[in-house]
């Protein structure tokens, strides 16, 4: 059996960043916290019941540091593996982020939500979640963000065989209202 990670895309409406019930990590400037999922997440075929959410806009498998202060490329050596970055940069809230874990119907699903966080040193608003469940899915979705103004953000994802760069620089305002999905598609091999 070979398992493929296929990258799908597609516009979504303005308001469609729901983080109803969840809990405010109140991490503030720098921070971050290791937190259960409430159920395994295979991770490029890893299993993981708990992760470290940053206050600067990724969540980690791999680390618990802050990575202040801001996003490297994809390539570069100080961006850590097994890591989804929704929007790595210099990101500061006294509330953010906010965590929720659900299952309903057999689906487990964690969700980190940056809800009108403010870029460090002024106030340029971002809005955007990572999701992932139990059938090994995960999502970054971007409600409104705006085009950063002294960092550099990074959006894509880490793991130990391959990585994707989805977004590099400042102009993160690109990214309103898109979600990105990451899918395993099983392919059965034939002999």
């Amino acid at each position: 059996m070979i398992k493929l990670f296929l990258l799908l895309f597609s516009p979504v409406a303005i308001g469609q960043i729901d983080y109803s019930g969840s809990t405010a990590l109140n991490l503030g400037d720098d921070n971050s916290r290791l937190i259960q999922l409430g159920f395994t997440f295979n991770y490029f075929d890893q299993p993981f019941t708990q992760a470290w959410v940053s206050s600067n806009g990724f969540v980690s498998f791999s680390t618990g540091q802050d990575l202040c202060c801001q996003g490297y490329p994809i390539n570069d050596q100080r961006t850590p593996a097994n890591t989804i970055f929704g929007m790595w940069t210099d990101l500061i809230s006294n509330s953010n982020p906010f965590v929720k874990s659900t299952t309903v119907n057999g689906l487990s699903t964690f969700t980190a939500s940056w809800i009108n966080t403010m870029e460090y040193y002024n106030n340029r608003s971002q809005t955007f979640q990572i999701t992932f469940d139990s059938t090994d899915t995960f999502s970054i979705l971007y409600g409104n963000t705006t085009n950063l103004q002294y960092h550099q953000a990074l959006a894509g994802y880490t793991s130990p065989t391959n990585s994707y760069q989805l977004y590099y620089g400042s102009n993160v305002g690109s990214l309103s209202n898109t979600v990105f999905t990451y899918a395993p598609e099983i392919i059965e091999e034939i002999p």
